[in-house]
Parts: C-alpha cells; structure tokens; sequence
C-alpha cells in the first residue's frame, strides 16, 4: 500500500482547472541550497536506492541500506532504511535523522510490519504495536532517541496484513485504524476517543485538519472535524492516488506510481478551490517542506512547480541511473 493519493473534484460547483504551459526555465544550485542547508530540516529531498540527495543533488548522503520512505520531521528528514527499498520490500526497518546539512543520527530502534507516521512540524514518531492482543501506540522523540508515550488504545486489529494498526500523527493525536473504528489518541494525556469522520479498517491519511478516505466508488479529501467533503474522485473506471501536501492545505491526484505509470497530475488548493495541471511522470512527485511545492526528479533535471500556480523551473541535478526507484518525503511505500 502507499500513502494514499487520489484526487477528487470539489463538492458543488466544478473545480478550475489551469494547464501549465511554456518552457520551463533552467538554473542552477545557488543561494537557496545554501539557505536551506543553515537549518535542521532540507526542504527537497529524494532518494535512490542508498543514496540520499538533498536540495538540488548537490549533498548527497549515504545510508547503510535502502532508503525505503522518507519522512519530514521539525528536527530533520527521518529516512526509514530495509535491506532492499528498491522494492516494497518489508520488515526489519531503521532509521536515520538526516539534517539539511547532511549529518546523519541513526535512530537505536528497529520496527517490524507496521505503519509508522511523522507531523512535519513536530520532532516526533508515532507507530502502533500489539501486546499480549491489545493495541498500543509509542511516541519517540527523534531528537533524544527516547519514548515519550506508551498509550493503550481501545478496539482490535486484525486487517491490512500489518503486525499493528497503520496510524497517522498530528500534533498530539495519533489516529488510529483499528478493526470498528479510527480511535484518536491524545499521546500527551492518554485519552482515546472514536473519530466520526476518518472510518475504522482504514489507512487513517490526516494531515493538518484534512483526511483522505476511500469510500465505496470513490475518494474524498474531508475536513477531519466536521466531516465536509473538499474533494471527491471517482474510482469506478480506474484507480486514481489521492495524497496530501505536509500541512494538509493541499492535495495532488495521479493516474498511478511506478515505472511507465504518468497519467495526468493535478494539485488542488483546498481553500480556494482551484488546480492545477502538472506533466506526469513516472515516478511521481514529493512535497518540499514547507507544503508550498512539489517537484520530480527525471534523468539529471528536478522540476519543482508552485503549488498553488503551477509555475515551474527546472535544475541540473546528478544524472540519476538506469531503471531508478526514486523515492520522495510524504509518500509511504508499503508491501
């Protein structure tokens, strides 16, 4: 399964749809690598198999194994490693804190088939285990390498082919897809209560105040509170991927990932109601940071394009090999 991304069209009246057009402009790394290299957290990154590229390709860092998915966190890109994340590959997963800067801190904790999650804006890792048959969730401060919550959560588990429940981390709330319902957890005080909008045996996608859902013929980005329909895609002649910017303000649709896979790609800004159409590719595209672009990497050239205008520019990075599996931040890739 990957972090889901589907796109769907505005409940109502229809969504305005502006093509990009023109020749993209083509530069070089310069300042604002160098900007973003002074914090702790690189607002572009993507790997290939062990080999992380941060900015423009021009930090490269290596890991011990694959890079399997990357996550951002406040205190750095948390990179999940496995023996082959060429592929979907599976269970043991580490971890390396990768700063802007490309030092690495890698993490003393080894997860097994289990879904975890970041808040781009919190320096915290929030996953699900089972113990003696019930679910609990563990927080981690990336920054100390330590658990700062254990927390019993209510319900059972038993779909999806994980070890524990997938779960999705927002500030200091864990949603939680269990068996009946999607249990929210207040990791600070312990308290659980069932979610009314996000439905149990579900990938519970949140980010900010935004979920993605899958219902029976189609997909639906909802406001997580009240429960209103953003954006709704049909699901009925071909599966579309629904994924959400780091603050959840925006959401992408794609015809599909992987290799040969580029039907057309489109980012929608929720709060006014508009898209964007973008190139398709076949690898996809990441978020950067800050949730104000998304970019891909094809050959030796990233396209990073504005969120909410679609405007684009291209950058010379390092050429990227034969037949890649480029991964990117925010998009999780499960077996």
């Amino acid at each position: 399964m990957t972090r889901r991304s589907t796109w769907i069209r505005r409940s109502g009246a229809g969504v305005l749809a502006v093509a990009v057009t023109g020749a993209l402009a083509l530069s070089l790394p310069g300042a604002s690598d160098a900007a973003s290299a002074r914090g702790a957290v690189p607002q572009k990154s993507y790997a290939v198999g062990p080999t992380l590229h941060l900015g423009h390709g021009s930090t490269t860092v290596g890991l011990p194994q694959y890079a399997q998915s990357l996550y951002y966190t406040s205190a750095g890109l948390l990179v999940r490693t496995n023996k082959d994340g060429s592929s979907d590959g599976g269970a043991p997963f580490h971890f390396q804190l990768v700063k802007a800067d490309g030092k690495t801190k890698r993490l003393g904790l080894t997860l097994g088939e289990v879904v975890p999650d970041t808040d781009p804006t919190e320096p915290y890792l929030a996953w699900a285990k089972m113990k003696g048959g019930r679910i609990r969730v563990v927080v981690r401060d990336v920054r100390t390498d330590r658990n700062v919550a254990n927390v019993a959560v209510p319900g059972t588990f038993d779909w999806g082919g994980w070890s524990a429940p997938p779960v999705s981390l927002v500030g200091h709330r864990v949603y939680v897809g269990t068996n009946d319902k999607t249990e929210v957890v207040n990791w600070r005080t312990g308290r659980a209560k069932a979610s009314h909008t996000v439905p149990g045996s579900h990938f519970p996608d949140v980010l900010g105040r935004h979920a993605v859902v899958d219902r029976a013929h189609a997909t639906q980005v909802i406001d997580v509170a009240s429960g209103k329909v953003l954006l709704e895609v049909s699901q009925k002649r071909r599966f579309v991927f629904v994924q959400l910017s780091p603050d959840g303000r925006f959401a992408t649709t794609s015809g599909g990932m992987g290799e040969g896979v580029t039907g057309p790609f489109k980012v929608y800004d929720l709060r006014r109601g508009t898209s964007v159409r973008l190139p398709g590719t076949d690898w996809g595209y990441g978020w950067s940071a800050n949730g104000r672009n998304v970019y891909r990497v094809e050959g030796s050239t990233m396209t990073t394009c504005a969120a909410r205008t679609g405007t684009c520019h291209a950058t010379r990075v390092p050429a990227l090999p034969k037949q890649p599996s480029v991964r990117y931040p925010g998009i999780l890739y499960e077996a």
